[in-house]
């Protein structure tokens, strides 16, 4: 008699219908509540606990619902309820609210997966990115190759969510991450890119200034120096004295008392040559030196 009792015990613990009195609907599968941002951690541990309860089936489809009217139909349609239970429990009330209308346990973890798996790509990313720059350092071996395993283990769990035989999944998660990487680096390039062009646009314009203001003192150094010079001209010129009219300014040879006044002359004419102005002969100063 003990011993059927035992048997029957066992056999019910191996059905995945089977219910015992402490399984609660009530219950959470994990302490740390789906958020939307913690999918890969909290479907771990969400698989792990409905293992143990021998529910997992339920969520992979390995499970199927029985057709209406099949003795077994009330007894899964119930265990499913729990399932489903279990499921919502373990996440916040915001997330939950989103999913309350999924009528069965699969479609509801097929959708969560479907949501949420995509939000591991850029946690993927950082753990390859924190494993190829994981080094040993003062870390003993046995520390450094945990800490190796746990990027590893981590890396796969992402990887095999969701369950994939084929092997697109892990083709697309890495053609995802490749992505990821050109992308990053494409930019890094992009901004390098502008920061020389704009680093060129500087010295370009600090270089064309430079050269503007050495022309620009280029040329008021001639105007400057033809004025200087233009300045010791008529200094020179002011200390001349001319030995025939007793005039200043100029020489004999340039005295138009003597060789007759230029037509431009507008001056005082001296009476006695009068005469030669009307023979006159070219200066030999025009009038622009003169007034200099």
């Amino acid at each position: 008699m003990l011993d059927n009792e035992v048997l029957d015990a066992q056999m019910n613990y191996q059905d995945p219908l089977f219910l015992s009195h402490s399984d609660n609907h009530a219950a959470s599968l994990t302490p740390m509540l789906f958020d939307g941002s913690n999918f890969m951690i909290w479907s771990r541990n969400v698989k792990l606990a409905l293992g143990a309860k021998n529910k997992k089936g339920f969520i992979e489809g390995k499970v199927p619902k029985p057709v209406v009217g099949h003795k077994d139909y009330n007894r899964w349609e119930r265990n499913d309820y729990m399932v489903r239970c279990w499921i919502f429990r373990s996440m916040t009330n915001q997330v939950a609210g989103g999913l309350s209308l999924v009528q069965t346990s699969k479609p509801l973890w097929d959708e969560l997966v479907e949501r949420y798996s995509e939000s591991n790509i850029p946690l993927l990313y950082q753990l390859k990115k924190d494993l190829g720059k994981l080094e040993q350092g003062e870390m003993s071996v046995g520390d450094y190759y945990c800490k190796l395993k746990k990027f590893w283990d981590e890396i796969y769990n992402i990887e095999a969510v969701p369950e994939c035989r084929c092997g697109i999944v892990a083709k697309c998660t890495c053609s995802m991450y490749k992505k990821m990487l050109g992308m990053i680096e494409t930019n890094r390039q992009t901004k390098k890119q502008k920061r020389v062009s704009s680093e060129m646009q500087e010295l370009t314009e600090s270089s064309a200034f430079h050269v503007h203001k050495e022309i620009k003192g280029f040329e008021t150094g001639k105007k400057t120096e033809g004025v200087n010079q233009r300045r010791k001209i008529k200094k020179s010129k002011s200390d001349v004295t001319c030995d025939f009219c007793k005039k200043k300014g100029h020489d004999r040879s340039g005295c138009f008392e003597i060789y007759g006044y230029p037509k431009w002359y507008k001056g005082k004419r001296h009476a006695a040559n009068v005469g030669k102005v009307e023979e006159e002969i070219d200066s030999p100063l025009d009038e622009e030196e003169y007034e200099a």
